[in-house]
Formats: C-alpha cells, sequence, structure tokens
C-alpha cells in the first residue's frame, strides 16, 4: 500500500485548529455534515421561513473547508458519482438532478418528498415512497420492483431489505425476489453503500463476517460488530465488547480496546475512550485526544467533520 499521500504525524497539529472549522465554515454552523465524496462533502442548516415553516439550506464545501455553493433551499440534497452534479428534491418542480449551476439535467415531478432519497452512483439511486424504495435510473424513472430498504450501487451490486432480511442484488438482476435475502444485516455507510475495494460485512447466525463482492468469506473469523471499509485502509470491527481494525484480508492490525471506532480514512481513524472521540494513525498513536461528541471520516487534505458539546 502507499502512504506518501497521507498527512504527515508532526502536520496532525495542523490540522486540529482546522478540524474545528467543518462545523464552524464562514462563521457558520451546521446541524449535519455528510462524510467526504470527491472531496467534497454536504452541509445542511434548518431554519424557519417566514410563515414559520421549517426548511433546510443546504451547502457544498470543499475538502480543505471552503465553501464552494451555498443558500441551496431544498427538501434534500445528495451526491451523485458526477462530481458537479446533485441529486436534489425541490418542493415545486420535484425530484432532479441539478448541475453546480443549478441547472437541472433530469426530473422527476412525481417525488416531491425528500424522505429516503439517496444518492446516485453507477446510474442508479433510490427513492422512498409509501413506505417501500424504489431504485431510479439515470432518467430518475422508478423501477417496478420495491424493498423495505434499497441502498446505493457499488461497484456493481447493492443491498437490499425485505422484511427483517438483506440481500445483494446486481445490475444484471434487480429484483424484490425474498429468496435474494438470507442475512440479518449488511452494513452500509452513510450513502446506502455496502462494498468498497471488494469488502463488505454481512451479518449471519447473530456474528458479522467479512466477505468479498461473491458473498464468499474472506476469513472465518467473526465480529460482534463492524464499520464498513471506507478505503483500502483497515475497518473497524468489534470484540469482545471493544472495536479494534483488520485488514482487508481479515488481519487484526490493531488489537480490540476502543468504546467505539470508525474504519480508517486517509491514515487516520476516529476512536471513542472515556466517552469522547478522537483520532489515532496506522500505529495506533492518538494524535488528537479524545475530546469530541462526534467525528467522521477524514479527507484526503487532512479534514474532518466533528461535533463539539
Amino acid at each position: 500500500m502507499a502512504y506518501q499521500n497521507f498527512p504527515e504525524d508532526e502536520k496532525v497539529k495542523e490540522y486540529v485548529d482546522a478540524v474545528d472549522r467543518l462545523y464552524q465554515v464562514d462563521s457558520s454552523y451546521y446541524s449535519d455534515i455528510t462524510m467526504f465524496f470527491h472531496d467534497r462533502a454536504i452541509t445542511c442548516s434548518p431554519f424557519l421561513d417566514d410563515e414559520n415553516r421549517e426548511k433546510k439550506r443546504y451547502a457544498v464545501i470543499e475538502g480543505d473547508g471552503s465553501v464552494i455553493s451555498s443558500d441551496n433551499i431544498f427538501e434534500d440534497m445528495k451526491f451523485t458519482d458526477q462530481k458537479d452534479n446533485y441529486l436534489v428534491v425541490d418542493a415545486q418542480k420535484g425530484l432532479q438532478i441539478i448541475n453546480s449551476e443549478g441547472y437541472p439535467i433530469a426530473g422527476n415531478s412525481e417525488v416531491v418528498s425528500g424522505a429516503g432519497i439517496q444518492v446516485q452512483f453507477e446510474g442508479c439511486a433510490s427513492v422512498e415512497e409509501d413506505g417501500k424504495q424504489y431504485l431510479l435510473n439515470s432518467e430518475l424513472k422508478k423501477s417496478k420492483d420495491s424493498w423495505d430498504f434499497a441502498g446505493t450501487f457499488s461497484n456493481g451490486i447493492a443491498p437490499v431489505r425485505v422484511g427483517d432480511k438483506w440481500g445483494i442484488i446486481t445490475m444484471d438482476h434487480i429484483s424484490s425476489d425474498s429468496s435474494l435475502c438470507k442475512y440479518e444485516d449488511i452494513k452500509v455507510d452513510e450513502f446506502g453503500r455496502c462494498l468498497n475495494n471488494d469488502r463488505m460485512f454481512v451479518k449471519s447466525s447473530g456474528k458479522y463476517y467479512l466477505m468479498n463482492a461473491e458473498q464468499e468469506k474472506v476469513v472465518e473469523t467473526s465480529f460482534e460488530d463492524a464499520d464498513i471499509f471506507v478505503s483500502e485502509q483497515p475497518a473497524a470491527v468489534k470484540i469482545n465488547g471493544k472495536w479494534g481494525f483488520v485488514s482487508i484480508d481479515g488481519e487484526m492490525v490493531i488489537q480490540p480496546e476502543y468504546e467505539d471506532a470508525l474504519s480508517f480514512s486517509n491514515g487516520y481513524a476516529a476512536i471513542k475512550k472515556d466517552g469522547k472521540w478522537g483520532l489515532i494513525n496506522r500505529s495506533n498513536k492518538v494524535v488528537v485526544e479524545p475530546g469530541y461528541e462526534q467525528m467522521k471520516y477524514m479527507s484526503t487534505k487532512g479534514l474532518m467533520p466533528v461535533k463539539d458539546e
């Protein structure tokens, strides 16, 4: 693995001050910030309009904290796999794909609620309607099949749930057939993806297992809980009530010792100790002392969303 793109440990202190800026960019606080994609994040700030109705204002920020666009008032806003295009729900115009200038590329006026939309990757998104989730193609046309949960495609596969059982669908076999759902759970990230670097965690017989895209076990080791791989770097797993980290080959590279943890991203991982979140490097050295209420994954430019008291 190549590590030359990761920040050097001695530079981490330079990032500590910048970390706080992610929840205070341009002196504005955000109620939520997504994980980074295309080295960008989407922020959300609820507000009340002139008629005292709650609205949401979205902004897009770069990995260094600078604001690309702001004052986007939508029901919801999500990424697509095209860097300058976004999936949005407008109260009047419905579901749209817009570019960074706000020009509509595709639309579906029948979808006016922001509930349950997932990012659009590999030409597919998903949307919730009447308690069910449907897939949407690149033209935002709705699939005939529906699920209780439909995730986002990554490397040709997507997680779905029918009832309390989870399964995997492929681009070549999109079906709501419940016989495809044989797992108790499949770990997904906040974008609805389950697979990264040909690895995913699925739950069977009460335990999580590391599997590849063909749904084959990588190792026989089981885990109490796990976090999805964010990159080729180690993922967080729970054993005997504590969290540690495994490689994509299933090798335990940092022994379980933390109350909670997120998988490594850009050479660093968020860990929870004594009820607070901090940051470690690949050598398991604490580089940001635990003191935050919440942390997410680090961007390639060395910043991460954090939540303070």
